[in-house]
């Protein structure tokens, strides 16, 4: 089980890689920073403040079935699954513009859902 010691949104003086996407936080940008503690071992997560979002929107915990919380494999893996459900067309086996992790980083996937619920 992992216990949330603190969470901030600090303004990036130096890159990070946020460890859901693997996309770059760049200087000046705005992130979320979460002190925690597994298995008895202090760690930061660092994040996308927009990733942090998809993770609600898709209700990526739903599937923290052990209380070890959503890794960034588990995060993409939900994104993959996500996007065949919504953007694949399986006759061309091809993804809608803008949702082919192929073509655009994760990051910008998750820039174009957040743009997807914002219109529904």
């Amino acid at each position: 089980m992992i216990t949330q010691l603190n969470m901030s949104y600090p303004t990036a003086r130096k890159e990070h890689k946020c460890m859901w996407c693997g996309g770059t936080i760049k200087i000046g940008e705005k992130y979320e920073r979460s002190t925690n503690i597994y298995d008895n071992q202090i760690y930061d997560w660092v994040s996308h403040l927009e990733c942090r979002k998809v993770t609600g929107l898709l209700n990526m915990f739903d599937y923290d079935y052990d209380g070890d919380g959503i890794n960034g494999d588990d995060f993409v893996l939900c994104l993959q699954e996500w996007l065949y459900d919504h953007h694949y067309n399986d006759e061309t086996d091809t993804y809608d513009d803008g949702f082919d992790p192929d073509v655009v980083s994760y990051h910008e996937i998750v820039l174009n859902i957040i743009e997807e619920f914002k219109q529904n």
